[in-house]
């Protein structure tokens, strides 16, 4: 059983709202969502297929998407489609679950719009290291050719800087050391 802290609850818990889960197995949508519901979720909309999950995002407007990335031409359609929309939750955090976790999967679903993405078979503990993530929210960009969060700092699991911030930091006198987590993160813990 995983214990949650907290602060870490407190956190996730408006993300976990109203979630949208689009898992074409409905046996991985039940533990997905036991999972989420542990965590502290609130209302599930469960769907199986894209075009079904794009009319329950504009109905029921997650605060949270997790979906599986589909095995066809375009993995990612369903996440640009929402990204590209005028619906109330085009900024919702989308995780996606995907076996397919090569680089270029990586680099699709970045320039689509993902906030997280997430190999199967995944833990718990990796979820919710996931969710704690997305409970900052990143810049949002809106352009003709993307709209999503802030790429320079996607699916890092913890906050990263770019070089040239790192570089810039030390350049104003800020020890190297300050630059990077160096407490443990107060996450989960195996009870």
């Amino acid at each position: 059983m995983l214990f949650v802290d907290p602060t870490v609850r407190t956190r996730i818990e408006p993300l976990l709202r109203r979630v949208l889960l689009v898992e074409p197995n409905p046996h991985q949508a039940q533990l997905l969502s036991e999972c989420l519901t542990a965590f502290g979720g609130g209302d599930f909309a469960f769907q199986a297929d894209r075009d079904a999950a794009v009319e329950a995002a504009r109905t029921f407007d997650p605060t949270l998407i997790v979906t599986e990335a589909f095995d066809d031409a375009d993995p990612f359609a369903l996440v640009r489609s929402i990204r590209r929309s005028t619906m109330g939750c085009r900024q919702a955090a989308v995780v996606v679950l995907t076996t397919l976790a090569t680089a270029s999967a990586l680099q699709a679903a970045k320039n689509a719009g993902v906030n997280e993405f997430l190999r199967k078979p995944f833990n718990r503990r990796d979820l919710l290291r996931r969710l704690d993530h997305l409970s900052t929210p990143r810049p949002w960009v809106d352009k003709p050719a993307y709209a999503g969060p802030d790429r320079r700092t996607f699916n890092s699991g913890a906050a990263r800087r770019r070089l040239s911030d790192r570089v810039e930091l030390i350049g104003q006198g800020v020890p190297a050391t300050q630059l990077y987590r160096t407490t443990p993160s107060p996450l989960a813990s195996e009870a």
